[in-house]
């Protein structure tokens, strides 16, 4: 109790609720001076509370996980399966496993006994250079006496040779999944699953031997079973109308796999080519996460195989195949992509899109891919090399810096010019500057200035060049280019005047404003002081519809929205006086509204009440009351709604900072789907037998 910082007094007459959420087993182990027979009898009855507490876990959290574990131990070689059965007669058995117990080589031996004194290296580690698969069943064979052990001295009342397989199973999982960075020694930790997979399999699910046996040797292990109305993820993927909406997904499909977790994603976001199309080095992400560059390499080669069969065509893969065989070359298909909505702001290269073809097993959009990209290498091979080179350097804007080419290339400038027209055939030449355009698309440089004077005409080059760094950076790249220059490309796209009629006859295609701009437009014309708080906008957000993730990026990089500091925009062409723009902050910070947060306990869980302000709608986090956190800092609970309605992957837990984090879907979901308001309030009832908040509507 001291270790737990618990208040002695309170608890003298019995036990509760809090004390059984802050107390572990181990502490009570450790209270020898009451008497060891008193001690021993307070232990089988807390044993026995705890006991009745992880079944309920086993039937509804841990069923799933277990299970996932079990999915790795049946992901093996056939022959491994097959080994680990257990014959009629246990005599047999146990000569079999003691007689083919190996004599390993000596590197061999050698990680098996840091293997058995819990100091293995990585799991890969130990195959380097040699059979995966055999020195699996080399380690497996010689560890085989440990579930056998486990299982005859526990549960007599079940069938042993049940019970051994189980163990087997669970020794194999073991060997697989042990990671010294994550699990504790691996002694400890191969008999905790071996004895879960016994309890698990054998014990609470009431699985037969026979049963056990045809689950190892079936070839269908996959965890990504079902259809599209068993599985709502699947249904999300399949309609899918968009590379936006189907990259969002990413994430949630990738944690459908047991190995899954925040520190894997970030480091497979900066690799696998799903996620993006310039991968970091492995020195690079090794530094950021503080492990070996071996051990990022081995990690993203384990994901990289990571498959979700889908059956049916994927709409938002279908079009951007399409796109893609229409493209000349890549650069046009990343110009087409600019004009189509289907992208919501998601740019793929052709090889990303390949990759999300392949993750989702569209075998015949790959081979569709794959041969749009053939007809480009075959018009590219005739090209000769500097063109080829020159065309690599163009920028998202659309944009080269002749000197740098000339630099770079050793060519003269006209040289460099004419590289650049072999490749883009509508030029504006200005001082070291060269907008570059394709025959049958407008470049971002043109979309970011008409939209911009379609909100505001006549606006001068300096406003229009910060425009224009909002759509780079919007991009991921800098501005390149002399002021002076970019403002003589303005003028001799937008005349002298700088006028939309002007810039807008020289489109290919009318530029349009995106649904956010527009309904930002529309809010900033509608009030008098030209001037907004973040927290109002998001407000106005909520209550019009309008997606706040979307909103969010758009009021950070779109070209006609300014930042004007301190959480407070404005559109462009507006002016906004320092006096005019303090009174509004002071008027806002004056006026916001603070969260109201209670809650009540009872011997089912907690029910927390909450009203919510905009930065917890926003961010999702909340700031737990006095006394909350003691209660379940350390769990984390799985998010739902009681209308079963709720499908995410968020967990509600503590962060180290002593917030509240995971609440953004529920709050979300009951805007958008019970018409919930900022005003509403929002009820989460947590119920810790099977680690799971809902949201009451």
């Amino acid at each position: 109790m001291s270790r737990a910082n618990v208040p002695f007094e309170p608890y003298m007459q019995g036990f509760t609720f809090e004390m059984l959420a802050l107390l572990t087993l181990q502490d009570l182990r450790d209270a020898k001076n009451v008497g060891e027979k008193r001690a021993q009898e307070l232990l089988n009855e807390l044993e026995s509370i705890f006991h009745n507490l992880e079944s309920k876990e086993v039937e509804k959290d841990e069923e799933i996980q277990n299970r996932s574990v079990l999915e790795v131990a049946l992901d093996s070689p056939m022959t491994l399966l097959a080994y680990i059965s257990v014959e009629e007669n246990l005599v047999e058995y146990q000569a079999r496993i003691s007689r083919n117990a190996p004599m390993l080589a000596k590197s061999i031996e050698v990680e098996i006994n840091h293997l058995n004194a819990g100091k293995i290296s990585f799991w890969n580690r130990i195959t380097r250079n040699t059979d995966t698969d055999e020195i699996l069943l080399r380690i497996l064979k010689s560890q085989l006496r440990i579930p056998f052990s486990i299982a005859r001295n526990g549960l007599h009342e079940l069938d042993l040779r049940t019970k051994v397989l189980a163990g087997n199973l669970g020794l194999v999982a073991a060997i697989k999944t042990f990671d010294p960075e994550m699990h504790q020694l691996f002694n400890e930790y191969a008999v905790s699953l071996i004895e879960e997979f016994i309890e698990n399999l054998v014990l609470a699910g009431g699985v037969d031997y026979l049963t056990l046996e045809s689950m190892l040797l079936s070839p269908e292990r996959s965890i990504l079973e079902g259809n599209s109305e068993s599985n709502p993820l699947l249904s999300q993927v399949m309609n899918a109308s968009t590379v936006g909406d189907l990259v969002s997904l990413l994430e949630l499909v990738l944690k459908t796999s047991p190995k899954f977790d925040n520190r894997i994603f970030g480091i497979l976001k900066e690799r696998l080519p799903i996620f993006t199309s310039t991968p970091r080095t492995l020195e690079a992400i090794a530094k950021d996460f503080e492990v070996s560059r071996e051990r990022i390499r081995q990690i993203t080669a384990q994901w990289a195989s990571f498959t979700y069969p889908v059956e049916s065509e994927i709409p938002a893969l279908s079009n951007a195949v399409a796109l893609l065989g229409i493209s000349e070359n890549e650069d046009d298909f990343y110009e087409r992509q600019n004009i189509e909505d289907s992208f919501q702001e998601v740019y793929l290269t052709s090889a990303r899109l390949i990759a999300l073809c392949k993750f989702f097993s569209q075998e015949h959009l790959t081979v569709k891919a794959e041969k749009g990209i053939a007809a480009w290498d075959l018009i590219q091979s005739v090209d000769n090399n500097l063109k080829r080179d020159v065309k690599k350097l163009r920028s998202a804007m659309g944009l080269y810096d002749l000197d740098l080419l000339e630099e770079k290339f050793k060519i003269s400038r006209q040289d460099a010019i004419s590289a650049i027209e072999a490749n883009y055939p509508r030029n504006i030449i200005k001082g070291d500057l060269v907008l570059a355009r394709t025959k049958h698309l407008d470049s971002m440089f043109e979309n970011s200035i008409a939209k911009q004077l379609q909100v505001a005409d006549g606006l001068n080059s300096a406003e229009l060049i910060i425009g224009l760094e909002r759509t780079a950076s919007n991009r991921g790249v800098s501005l390149i280019g002399d002021k002076n220059d970019l403002a003589s490309i303005i003028d001799e796209l937008a005349g002298v005047d700088h006028s939309y009629a002007c810039i807008s006859s020289k489109l290919i295609k009318q530029v349009e404003l995106q649904r956010v701009e527009s309904w930002l437009v529309e809010i900033f014309s509608d009030h008098d002081s030209n001037v907004f708080h973040a927290n109002e906008i998001v407000a106005k957000a909520l209550r019009n519809e309008i997606n706040v993730s979307s909103l969010q990026v758009y009021l950070a990089n779109s070209p006609i929205v300014r930042a004007l500091g301190n959480g407070m925009y404005t559109l462009v062409g507006r002016r906004v006086d320092e006096e005019t723009l303090e009174i509004r902050r002071k008027m806002i910070l004056s006026t916001g509204k603070i969260s109201e947060i209670s809650f009540e306990i009872s011997s089912s869980g907690i029910r927390l009440s909450v009203f919510p302000n905009i930065n917890v709608i926003t961010s999702g986090i909340i700031f737990p009351p006095a006394g909350l956190r003691q209660m379940v800092e350390g769990y984390a609970f799985e998010t739902t709604c009681i209308c079963q309605g709720l499908v995410s992957k968020q967990m509600v837990k503590f962060s180290p900072s002593g917030f509240w984090t995971g609440f953004t879907s529920m709050i979300r979901h009951g805007i958008s789907e019970h018409q919930m308001t900022i005003d509403s309030e929002f009820v989460f009832v947590f119920d810790f037998d099977v680690k799971q908040v809902a949201l009451e509507i």
